[in-house]
């Protein structure tokens, strides 16, 4: 090996050591920040969806005519969507 290419493979073992280090000693910095929004009011705000609701009006001009439903699911831990276009279309999806 040549002393340049020593010298490289030093400077990436001391960066990888470097970024191991922070995440060891220094974990609330590589950790996930907590939402701004407590649990409680983002579950209120999705309760509000929960129901049967039919929608009417335009999209880019064209008519359209939805039916959705929304109900909690899994020890109402989730809210589920299923939407479902009167014209056929169907999507269901889900929030925690």
């Amino acid at each position: 090996m040549t002393g340049k290419r020593k010298s490289r493979l030093f400077l990436v073992a001391l960066l990888c050591a470097a970024v191991v280090s922070v995440g060891l000693f220094a974990p609330a910095a590589v950790r996930a920040k907590h939402p701004v929004e407590p649990p409680g009011s983002a579950n209120a705000f999705l309760d509000r969806f929960i129901g049967h609701w039919i929608g009417e009006g335009t999209a880019g001009g064209t008519p359209i005519s939805d039916d959705l439903v929304c109900s909690r699911v899994l020890d109402l831990t989730f809210l589920f969507m299923h939407d479902e276009a009167l014209d056929g279309f169907k999507a269901d999806s889900g929030a925690r």
